[in-house]
C-alpha cells in the first residue's frame, strides 16, 4: 500500500469537532475528500471532478490517513485558530464567572474560610479550559482533575467542621441542629465533585472510548450528567437557607442565596456545553473508504504517484 503525503487540505465547511468528519487522501497533487455526500460535515467535495476521480478504480488502494505536522488542518469544532473544540471556551467563561461570585463572597466575608480556596480552584479549572481551547493538550484533563478532588476535599470539611478554618475545632454540634441538612448537601456536593475529578481522568487515560461516528467520548456525557445534580444542590441550599435559616441565628444574606440560584444557571449552561460537545466530536461516517480496497496499479489517468511523493509501507 502507499502513503500519501504533502497533499494539499480540502477546505471543510460547518461541522462538528473533535475529530474532522471528512479525511483527505492525497495523490500527487490530487485531493480526494473523502466523506459521504449530504453529511452534516458540507465537505465542499459536491464538484463532478473530485467525485469521478474518488470512483475511478484505478485510484483504488490509496491508504486514508490525516495529515499531520504543521499541514494538518485544526479540528472542525475550533474557532480563532484554536485547536481544540469551542465549547472549551464556553466552559472557561462560566468557571470564570464562578470564580468571580466566590471572590464575591469572599469579600462579602460569607464563609471565607472556604471561600478563597473555592474561587481559586474555579480560577484554576478556568485557565485549564481555555488552555486546552487553544493547545489542544490532553494534559490539561489531569490538571483540571486536581481542583475536581481538591473541591472534594473541601465540601468533605464542610459536611464535617462547617464553616470553620482548618486548623480550627471542628464544629460538631451542626449535625444535631437545624444545620444538618446542609451538612448532608455538603456531602453529596463531595461526591459530585469527585466523580467529576475521576470523569476527567478517565478521559485522559482512555480517550477514545465511546467515541462513534455520531458522538465522542463517553466521558463528556457522563461528565454533563454529573454538572447537572449541582442545579438540584444549590438550589435546595437556596431554598433552605430562606425556609430553615431565617429567624435564627444562622440566618444567611440575601446575597448569599442569590448567588446559589445564579450558579443553577451557570451550572446548567456547562452541562449543556459538555452534552453540545459530546455530540458534536464523533468521528464521522462509519464507512467512508468502501472505495479503496485493492491496491493500485501503476497507469495513468492522473493516479500514478511518483517516488518523491510517496513512501512504500509494505
Amino acid at each position: 500500500s502507499f502513503w500519501f503525503k504533502r497533499a494539499p487540505a480540502l477546505c471543510v465547511r460547518g461541522g462538528g469537532g473533535g475529530g474532522p468528519r471528512g479525511r483527505e487522501v492525497g495523490a500527487g497533487r490530487l485531493v480526494l475528500a473523502m466523506a459521504v455526500r449530504d453529511s452534516p460535515a458540507g465537505i465542499c467535495a459536491e464538484a463532478p471532478g473530485l467525485r469521478s476521480v474518488a470512483s475511478n478504480p484505478e485510484c483504488r488502494g490509496a491508504v486514508v490517513a490525516p495529515l499531520e505536522g504543521p499541514e494538518a488542518p485544526a479540528p472542525a469544532g475550533a474557532r480563532g485558530g484554536a485547536r481544540g473544540h469551542w465549547q472549551l471556551a464556553v466552559r472557561g467563561c462560566v468557571s470564570a464567572v464562578q470564580a468571580t461570585l466566590s471572590l464575591l463572597l469572599l469579600v462579602w466575608q460569607v464563609d471565607p474560610a472556604h471561600s478563597g480556596f473555592l474561587a481559586a480552584c474555579q480560577l484554576l479549572a478556568s485557565a485549564t479550559l481555555f488552555s486546552q481551547w487553544h493547545t489542544a493538550s490532553p494534559w490539561m484533563f489531569v490538571a483540571r482533575a486536581v481542583p475536581s478532588f481538591a473541591r472534594c476535599g473541601f465540601s468533605l470539611h464542610l459536611a464535617a467542621c462547617g464553616r470553620r478554618w482548618f486548623w480550627e475545632e471542628c464544629d460538631v454540634v451542626g449535625w444535631q441542629d437545624e444545620r444538618r441538612c446542609f451538612r448532608v448537601l455538603h456531602i453529596l456536593a463531595a461526591l459530585r465533585m469527585f466523580l467529576n475529578g475521576l470523569s476527567l481522568v478517565l478521559q485522559f487515560c482512555l480517550p477514545d472510548r465511546g467515541v462513534t461516528a455520531g458522538h465522542g467520548n463517553e466521558q463528556l456525557l457522563c461528565r454533563g450528567c454529573v454538572r447537572i445534580l449541582g442545579v438540584p444542590l444549590h438550589a435546595s441550599r437556596g431554598v433552605l437557607k430562606v425556609a430553615v435559616l431565617t429567624g435564627t441565628r444562622f440566618e444567611r444574606s440575601g446575597l448569599e442565596v442569590a448567588v446559589n440560584f445564579v450558579r443553577c444557571v451557570l451550572i446548567s449552561i456547562s452541562s449543556w456545553s459538555l452534552w453540545r460537545q459530546w455530540r458534536d466530536t464523533g468521528t464521522g461516517p462509519a464507512n467512508v473508504t468502501s472505495f479503496l480496497e485493492e491496491n493500485p496499479p501503476s497507469g495513468s489517468n492522473g493516479c500514478q504517484v511518483s517516488e518523491e511523493d510517496s513512501s512504500d509501507t509494505g
